[in-house]
């Protein structure tokens, strides 16, 4: 989600419209992967942009501050900026400023997305260091 575009919520949708999903597992799994705000806002974004689902394991979260930031990670933001900021490593001179200022974008941008899905923005900075490092 860190880097959702609207590529991926179009195959959400069409996941949610054409496979027969069981909604009570469907519902069970995302609860238990701590995904349920994450999801309610999601599934919000899909039924007034996209055009709803016959159904959703959760109700759909239309109007609060994670809609608003859900709107402009996908609208404004999505992959790009995360192209944006490689482009900009590229041409930093010094390997350290370019590690310091990557670490950092993605720091600010966990905390910004902590609220909505706060497993991922934590795992995810970990994860990155541990590929860049080999493990």
């Amino acid at each position: 989600m860190l880097t959702i575009g609207l590529k991926q919520v179009c195959d959400v949708t069409m996941m949610l419209r054409r496979a027969h999903l069981n909604q009570s597992k469907l519902a069970y799994m995302l609860d238990r992967l701590r995904l349920k705000r994450f999801c309610r806002v999601l599934f919000g974004f899909i039924d007034t942009y996209l055009g709803g689902a016959e159904s959703y394991p959760f109700v759909p979260l239309f109007s609060d501050k994670d809609f608003a930031l859900m709107r402009e990670v996908i609208f404004h933001e999505g992959c790009l900026l995360k192209q944006v900021q490689g482009e900009k490593g590229s041409k930093e001179r010094f390997p350290f400023v370019r590690i310091g200022r990557h670490a950092w974008f993605w720091m600010r941008r966990s905390l910004r997305l902590g609220g909505m899905m706060p497993d991922e923005a934590c795992w995810f900075l970990l994860h990155q260091v541990m590929r860049r490092v080999g493990f």
